[in-house]
This record gives C-alpha cells, structure tokens and sequence, in this order.
C-alpha cells in the first residue's frame, strides 16, 4: 500500500492540503472489496479511486465523505438524492432502478473489462458454463437469457475472494468480475498459478467507471477539467495500484 512519504508526493502534486473552509459532500461508494480499484477496510474507503477523488477534492478545496453501501442499497440512497456523488457508475448500468431519473456523469476515470474467468482448459467451451460465481448487486451481461431459461446457476457472494475459493474447490464453472480485480486476486492471494485466467470468446463487457451526481452537475464538469489538466499524475498514481495507464 502507498506509505506515507508517497501519499505526501502525491498531496504535493496535486493539490495540496486541504482548507478548513472546504465544503462537504457525500460521496456513495460500493461496500465491497475490489481491489486495486477499491476497497473498504473498517468502514474506510481506500484504493485507486480514494487517491483520485480526494486529489480532485483538494485541488477544488471541497471535502468528500465517503459512504460505503451495499449495491443495492447504494441505487436507493442515490436515486433518493440521499447522496451527492455515486462512484463507480456508468450510463449502462441499473436502467431499472434509474428510470427517467437524469444523472450526470464525469468522464472515464478508468476504464474496464468484465468477463469470465475460466480454467484454462475451459477456453472456448460454453457449454462447460452451468456454475456461474458473480458478486451480489452486479449484473452479468450477456449471460441473463441462459440463467432465466435454467441453464447456469448463479451465485452470488459479497467477497471476490469468496469467488475464488469456491473455484479452487471446483465448486463454480466461471467467475464474471473485473479483469483488473481478477489478475490482482490471482498475484496476490496465493491462489495456483494460472488457476483461472479470462476468457475473451465468451461474453464479456466493456466499459469505463465515472463519478455521477443529480445535484451538482457543476462538480462534474470541475471533476473532467481536474482529469484533463492532471493526466500525468493520475497515470502515476494507477502504477502505484499496478494499473496499467491507458
């Protein structure tokens, strides 16, 4: 994790500290583990993400608190107007819970790949996909039809890591997650070497994860001017959560 002379770099570069007078807003963000993404640890939210957001709030001299919730939850909040900010969203995702609900949505702060992960000699072999492992909340595209007819079996955990052990166990077919999350589970957690890896002939999505609001649309613009004018820095900041720069 960044120690403390690299977030003080990081501080430095992009915006100082930030004032006393800085007005507050709350950001919604999803209480899971997805690391390098984000992550929430004792009710804090950390990651990639934290790093951008809190650099944003310090150049703009706002403070952001940051609410973790549950997916779904964290629709309902947001929809409400109980939050000023939901991070991550997407203009494609919950068209069910949003309705005509208008919401403004930043630029990509970075963008994704979500798809299957598979044991390697599954490549190519949809028919072998009964057991699909997903996390609770999120919605596997291209999969939706089987899953109604019967076809897969869904299941749907709160934990990336509790995905993944139920692979090992060859209790699941398949793994629908974030590639990046994914690859940083398989380095990090001790799992076999090339137990799964991501299989690009099955289904997959591709996308980009911004921050949105239906209050400020002004912070949203101030949000795309703080990423044009600070690529640089938020390069640096994805290597140090070994994220490729796009």
């Amino acid at each position: 994790m960044i120690n403390f002379f690299i977030r003080c770099f990081i501080l430095i570069s992009l915006g100082g500290f930030p004032q006393a007078n800085s007005k507050e807003y709350t950001v919604g963000v999803e209480l899971l583990d997805y690391r390098p993404i984000w992550f929430v640890d004792s009710d804090r939210f950390s990651g990639f993400a934290r790093e951008v957001l809190d650099a944003f709030a310090r150049e703009y001299h706002h403070k952001f608190i940051y609410r973790p919730l549950p997916v779904k939850r964290l629709w309902s909040e947001f929809l409400l107007g109980q939050l000023d900010f939901k991070y991550p969203d997407s203009q494609s995702w919950g068209p069910s819970e949003k309705g005509k609900q208008h919401i403004y949505y930043s630029k990509p702060t970075l963008s994704f790949k979500d798809g299957v992960m598979v044991k390697p000699e599954n490549f190519g072999k949809t028919h072998t996909l009964s057991r699909l492992g997903i996390i609770r909340g999120f919605t596997p595209d291209g999969y939706q039809e089987r899953i109604q007819k019967g076809e897969i079996e869904l299941f749907e955990l709160t934990k990336p890591k509790q995905l993944f052990d139920l692979m090992k166990m060859n209790r699941l077919d398949g793994i629908y997650i974030n590639t990046i999350v994914a690859n940083f589970f398989m380095l990090t957690k001790k799992y076999p070497h090339h137990m799964v890896a991501f299989d690009p002939s099955l289904p997959h999505t591709k996308g980009s994860y911004r921050l949105s609001s239906i209050k400020h649309p002004e912070l949203i613009e101030e949000f795309n001017q703080f990423m044009e004018n600070n690529k640089q820095e938020l390069n640096y900041i994805k290597s140090l959560y070994g994220i490729s720069a796009e």
